[in-house]
């Protein structure tokens, strides 16, 4: 006998593979997919890209039909056995309904509003500079505090061990592990973590750091008021530009979007 989880898996893997790609017939010309237990239209498939903000891509096709033929197989199943009516999974399913009801009718109401070309054109010049994004870095930080108050002595002494922790790092020492146990940073939590960021979003002190560091150096001990850092670049981001036929196409989806949601406020 087949194990039950090892059944339903074959189960699934005959279903699915059994999906044929744009098999219509002279009396199903929309068809775009037939699986063992059903089919799916092109209406159907075109409708699940619009759903989930997808454009039609050929080579990810068969993949994408086998997503909606196995989800239709996994909420057949669901069914049958009666987990539809457990409490908790039917509040989920009604969720879910009424968002896809909800796309359905969107659709069918204002499927029709379409954004002229130069209300595009002019959203794209208005946008450009969106396309474009700076080179950013990914940055590591250990962070010794001075207070206020302290003398020159105390001062000199906190520079002279986070010296020794560079040295450390230098030598090998893991500069995560090494934040989490001597950095005064709130990212000693994340081993000295501070994500990612472009240009004007650091304090102009290690702005003007940060951006030199190659990947995984660490930087000299940086001396300012509140203390003295450490920086480690983790990445460096390259400069990108989003493609124009790509900015145009968001854009157009942007602004149906914005038309049909201005519409249905109005009914």
């Amino acid at each position: 006998m087949i194990p039950r989880a090892r059944g339903l898996r074959v189960m699934l893997w005959c279903l699915l593979s059994g999906i044929c790609v744009g098999c219509g017939t002279r009396t199903t010309p929309d068809l775009a997919a037939t699986y063992r237990g059903g089919q799916i239209t092109e209406d159907e498939y075109r409708g699940w890209l619009r759903s989930s903000n997808l454009d039609d891509d050929p080579a990810q096709r068969k993949a994408r039909l086998g997503q909606i033929a196995l989800a239709r197989v996994l909420s057949a199943d669901l069914v049958a056995r009666g987990g539809d009516r457990d409490p908790a999974v039917a509040g989920q399913l009604a969720d879910l309904e009424d968002r896809v009801l909800s796309q359905v009718l969107r659709r069918r109401v204002y499927g029709d509003i379409k954004v002229g070309e130069a209300e595009v054109e002019q959203a794209l010049r208005e946008n450009d500079a969106d396309r474009h994004h700076p080179r950013r870095v990914q940055l590591a930080n250990l962070f010794k505090q001075v207070p206020p108050d302290a003398s020159p002595a105390e001062r000199q002494a906190m520079r002279l061990r986070i010296e020794e922790l560079r040295r450390q790092i230098l030598a090998g020492a893991d500069f995560a592990e090494l934040a989490r146990r001597e950095s005064d940073s709130q990212t000693r939590f994340r081993g000295g973590r501070m994500g990612v960021a472009g240009p004007g979003q650091l304090a102009p002190y290690l702005e003007k750091v940060a951006f030199h560091l190659a990947e995984g150096e660490v930087s000299e001990v940086l001396d300012h008021r509140e203390g003295f850092t450490l920086l480690k670049c983790l990445a460096i981001f390259p400069e990108t530009t989003m493609p124009v036929e790509e900015a145009r196409k968001k854009l157009r989806r942007h602004l149906e979007s914005e038309a049909g949601d201005s519409a249905s406020r109005r009914s």
